[in-house]
């Protein structure tokens, strides 16, 4: 039903974007037209001196007309685009169209952005995939002796210690929350009695922000997977190993809610989705940290820190007590304890939300020593 429904509005928003593209169109039309017009000024000016001057007052008249019309017709849409009620923006946010063009936006990005971090989006994402892949060839492949030799390789351990791989993701998200935050909401009102009260609503607010934002798109694909794989195992002659057509229709809950890295791999709707529940989980408590430090800085330094070596020395706990061993032939060796639990993946992101205040405090402007 909610997959349906998500699908219901990508589909109107379509339409919407579709009957609005004429008049768009109209108006790039009119700006070629008027570019044309230039050009054939400039051709005429160099074929006829006294052609050119009567043909030019001509033309700039006709040129200042079309743009008095053009530059209306755009004021108007602006004006049209400020004016749009709630729900007209909210059916908008389901645009594949407006959300695609962002996506593959190649305008120069602003110059206070930190562009260095697609990079690091780029490799990591490339590892995870690369990583995968392996895994899963390994997993059917029946030349054993080859993976054996692979395996020896040095140029593997990029797949054998892998699991350091997504620490990226958490230690930009971290970072890019921090710096955010103090762009835009550090200048709270510290004053007795309204600060409490306005560090509440902040909460809240950007709480409520991200959940709309990132789960009508995550339910909507928990809906679609759980199809495809009761399709799949009804269908198909092989054996599913994952088993997502039977815990997602009990489990979804959590998955919508960002709990379910709290729970055993058993259980879990959508494995891979483990990332989403900690960096929500970190999401919450990284912003009462920020919002505790606009007045109470030293006590949020102090918080932060115990997070980092707790979660150190939480990981060292467990695997001197299961006695484990990191082993090429299992890189995700106790998934359960090692792997996907928030508090053994807090490290990287509150080491983000240090960074991400030593470049706002440094404007971005670090000095490499030579």
């Amino acid at each position: 039903a909610i997959g349906g429904t998500i699908l219901l509005l990508m589909i109107c928003a379509i339409v919407y974007e579709y009957r609005s593209f004429p008049l768009a169109k109209n108006i790039e039309f009119s700006s070629v037209s008027n570019n044309n017009d230039k050009t054939n000024d400039f051709i005429d000016k160099n074929l006829n001196q006294d052609r050119r001057i009567s043909i030019g007052q001509e033309n700039d008249q006709e040129l200042i007309e079309k743009g008095t019309k053009r530059s209306q017709k755009e004021n108007s849409i602006q004006r049209k685009n400020c004016n749009k009620g709630f729900w007209l923006k909210f059916l908008l946010a389901f645009s594949p169209i407006v959300n695609g063009s962002r996506i593959i936006s190649t305008e120069p990005a602003a110059k206070d952005s930190l562009t260095c971090l697609h990079g690091l989006r780029v490799f990591s994402l490339g590892w995870v995939i690369m990583v995968h892949t392996y895994i899963q060839v390994f997993s059917i492949a029946e030349n054993k002796t080859l993976r054996t030799v692979t395996e020896r390789n040095f140029m593997f351990q990029t797949v054998s210690n892998a699991t350091f791989s997504v620490d990226t993701f958490f230690f930009i998200s971290g970072l890019l929350v921090t710096i955010l935050f103090y762009r835009s909401l550090g200048n709270l009102n510290i004053e007795k009695g309204n600060f409490l009260k306005t560090s509440f609503t902040k909460f809240i607010i950007m709480i409520l922000y991200r959940f709309v934002r990132l789960t009508p798109a995550y339910l909507f694909v928990l809906g679609m997977n759980e199809i495809a794989m009761k399709q799949a195992q009804a269908k198909t002659v092989f054996s599913p190993i994952v088993i997502d057509h039977l815990t997602c229709e009990k489990f979804w809950w959590r998955n919508a809610l960002y709990l379910n890295s709290l729970y055993p791999r058993t259980e879990m709707c959508m494995l891979w989705s483990w990332y989403m529940a900690n960096d929500t989980q970190f999401y919450v408590l990284g912003i009462l940290l920020l919002l505790l430090s606009v007045k109470y800085f030293k006590t949020s330094v102090t918080i932060v820190s115990l997070l980092i070596v707790s979660s150190w020395f939480t990981t060292f706990s467990i695997a001197y007590s299961n006695d484990y061993i990191a082993r090429i032939q299992e890189p995700f060796a106790l998934f359960d304890e090692l792997y996907d639990k928030p508090w053994l993946r807090a490290g990287p992101y509150f080491i983000g939300t240090i960074s991400g205040y030593i470049l706002f405090k440094t404007k971005c402007q670090l000095k490499l020593p030579m």
